[in-house]
C-alpha cells in the first residue's frame, strides 16, 4: 500500500509539473486578403480575413506611387469592401492593405492599359504603325503638324491585331507628332523629323 502511494505522489508530482512546464502550441495562423475584380473593369472587391480584430489600412496608389485613396477599418478581423474606381484614370494601380503584422499588395490594371503593346517606326516619308491588345480594344490615332494642327485622325474598332503603314509624302514641314489614343488615355506619343 505505502508503494502505491509514493507511486501515486511521484506520478502527481510528474504531471503537475508537466502541466505547468507545457505551454500552448502557437499557431501559424495569419491574415488573408484577396482582391477580387468584378464585372466591370473599375469595380473592385477587397476580402480581408484575421483571426484576430486588429486596425486595417487600405490605400490605393497610382503608377507614381501617389496615394488616391485611403481608408482605415477599425478592429476588425474581416470585411468585404467595395471599390468603384470610375473616378481614376485608366492604367495600373496598386491596393495595399496593412495590419500591425501583415502587408498585402495587387497590382490592379484599369482599362488593360498594360496589356496594349504599340510601336510606331518611321521609314522615309511612311511611318509603320503595329498594335495589339488582347481583348479588341478601340483606339484613336491622330498626327499633328509641327505646329501641333491636326492632319488627320483614324479610329480603329475592335483591334486585337493592326498594321497599318500612313504615307506623308505631302505633308510639308520639319516633324510630325503620332499620338494614339485608348478612350481618353494616352497610350503612345511619338515625334518624326520628316
Amino acid at each position: 500500500m505505502k508503494l502505491h502511494i509514493k507511486l501515486l505522489v511521484v506520478l502527481l508530482t510528474v504531471f503537475s509539473t508537466a502541466t505547468i512546464i507545457a505551454k500552448p502550441i502557437p499557431t501559424e495562423s495569419t491574415a488573408f486578403c484577396k482582391v477580387v475584380a468584378e464585372q466591370t473593369d473599375k469595380m473592385y472587391k477587397v476580402v480581408y480575413n484575421s483571426p484576430v480584430k486588429e486596425n486595417v489600412t487600405i490605400e490605393i496608389y497610382n503608377k507614381d506611387k501617389e496615394v488616391v485613396h485611403s481608408e482605415k477599418v477599425s478592429g476588425t478581423n474581416g470585411f468585404i469592401k467595395r471599390y468603384n474606381l470610375q473616378y481614376l484614370s485608366l492604367g495600373e494601380y496598386d491596393i495595399v492593405v496593412k495590419s500591425s503584422d501583415y502587408v498585402f499588395e495587387e497590382n490592379i490594371d484599369l482599362g488593360g492599359i498594360s496589356k496594349f503593346n504599340v510601336q510606331l517606326k518611321s521609314t522615309g516619308k511612311n511611318v509603320s504603325f503595329v498594335g495589339s491588345h488582347p481583348d479588341a480594344k478601340d483606339l484613336h490615332v491622330y498626327i499633328y503638324d509641327q505646329n501641333n494642327e491636326l492632319l488627320y485622325s483614324d479610329e480603329l474598332k475592335g483591334v486585337k491585331q493592326v498594321n497599318k503603314l500612313y504615307n506623308l509624302e505631302k505633308v510639308f514641314g520639319k516633324s510630325v507628332s503620332f499620338l494614339v489614343y485608348y478612350q481618353d488615355t494616352l497610350i503612345k506619343k511619338e515625334v518624326f523629323d520628316l
